[in-house]
């Protein structure tokens, strides 16, 4: 078997053709399920799923891989993550956590990086993103060097934008800020394995807002927490000292929002800067640094103590940073994962590619309570509203996991990655998008369930 472009797209291929058919086959014995999967492929190929339940694992595989590839290709997940791995000793260790999440690998050469690189400096990093009014210097930006001057100050390490892939996350094992993609290390997958959860079963999660003037993203505070089935314990905390930021972040809590100014100084409270780069110990498990150019703190979280976080790369007006900053609330309450919430947040708008992950992107708030967190899809037809959802892996129901369309009357399963068939929503649509909170997509822009417009 071979694929076009050679050795890694190959293994890469290999990965998806036998993980699906593995899957389908396990529908006989003791998952006997009717599963969408299965129906695609026994529509495409004339196997005995019966007899090759029975066969030894070398066998399966043979005959999993004497089917072409494009016969089944439609009934394959989509993939959860792809990783660009700059081949060094030092990067060997991550190679285990990806494998436990079935990443695809991909090697990239420095030579390659630099090839991609931007120049350092906020002008070309914005010029890198194209023209936006986010380069406004008139309105309000989350960095008050930046309005100032023009300049928040360069990277510490050069900016590139990684080979695009058509899996859900995209990652990067390396020096570098990837753009579009999350910088994965090993100190992240470390802590991971080390993670021990409070004797506290309350979810906590602590709100900063430091500045005045961005006080309407003060209502994600409101927006965490919503889970009726789970019990939250939500803090918002105003015009923090440096000594009070610092206890915060030493905090055993679970996810930490934060809201307001950035600068190479560090993270600006109401007596001066704080630079997370001289902290001792990070005790939030994950975060969102919500200001202009957050990556080198938010960096340095990761590195002291915290699982992941997401960041920023450029300059955000505020008024697009409080919109992005209360749907990623909305996403990482409803369980989505660091890696599925930023996928959706540059689905919403072309200004979420400037956000990404440091650390691991795994990270999760809670777990969704419908299992597998899913986007729901809606067309319009001749016939009314149709709906389709699109479910997204995460921990505890990674790629491969079982998922049940709530839609209709339905007892049809699909594999997480999958996205399932249509289905029409009449008078049930009220129930349907008010039954708990998840995203909506609608020609082509993103909404939060319960404010979605077209009931």
């Amino acid at each position: 078997m071979t694929a076009d472009g050679g050795f890694e797209s190959t293994v890469a291929r290999v990965l998806e053709q036998v993980f699906l058919m593995d899957c389908v086959t396990r529908t006989e014995g003791y998952y006997t399920v009717d599963l969408h999967e299965r129906n695609v492929v026994e529509d495409a190929v004339d196997l005995d799923f019966e007899a090759l339940y029975d066969q030894p694992t070398a066998a399966q595989v043979r005959t999993y891989l004497s089917i072409p590839f494009e016969d089944i290709e439609d009934a394959v997940p989509r993939w959860k993550l792809t990783a660009d791995v700059v081949p060094k000793p030092e990067h060997a260790e991550t190679l285990p956590f990806l494998a436990n999440d079935l990443a695809k690998i991909r090697t990239q050469t420095e030579t390659d990086i630099e090839s991609r690189s931007v120049h350092d400096g906020l002008a070309t990093v914005e010029d890198f993103f194209g023209p936006s009014s986010e380069s406004s210097r008139s309105t309000l930006i989350r960095s008050t060097r930046a309005s100032q001057s023009g300049s928040s100050g360069p990277f510490e390490e050069h900016v590139f934008r990684p080979p695009e892939s058509d899996s859900i996350e995209q990652a990067y094992v390396g020096d570098g800020v990837p753009i579009r993609a999350s910088k994965l290390t090993t100190e992240a997958f470390m802590r991971r394995l080390r993670y021990q959860p409070s004797e506290d079963t309350r979810t906590s999660v602590i709100v900063v807002s430091n500045e005045e003037e961005m006080a309407d993203e003060n209502v994600v505070s409101e927006i965490y927490g919503t889970r009726e089935w789970l019990d939250f314990d939500i803090t918002i905390r105003h015009e923090l000292t440096t000594d009070e930021m610092e206890d915060v972040l030493a905090t055993d809590a679970d996810f930490f929002h934060y809201i307001g100014h950035v600068d190479e100084e560090g993270i600006r409270c109401s007596d001066g800067w704080l630079d997370a780069r001289t902290l001792e110990e990070v005790n939030v498990s994950a975060f969102l640094l919500n200001a202009c150019k957050s990556y080198e703190q938010g960096r340095a979280l990761a590195e002291k103590g915290s699982i992941g976080g997401i960041v920023t790369v450029a300059d955000l007006l505020n008024k697009t940073a409080t919109d992005l900053g209360k749907m990623l609330a909305h996403l990482l309450d409803g369980g989505f994962s660091l890696f599925s919430a930023l996928e959706l947040l540059e689905r919403k708008s072309i200004v979420g590619n400037h956000y990404l992950i440091v650390g691991d992107g795994n990270a999760q708030i809670v777990e969704s309570q419908a299992g597998s967190p899913y986007l729901a899809k809606v067309d319009y037809t001749d016939e009314g509203m149709s709906v389709s959802l699109q479910f997204y892996p995460s921990k505890n129901y990674g790629i491969g996991s079982m998922v049940t369309p709530k839609l209709g009357t339905t007892v049809k399963r699909y594999l997480s990655g999958n996205e399932s068939e249509p289905h029409l929503l009449t008078e049930d649509r009220a129930e349907f998008f008010m039954d708990h909170g998840f995203p909506v997509e609608v020609s082509g822009s993103i909404y939060w369930s319960e404010d979605y417009p077209f009931k």
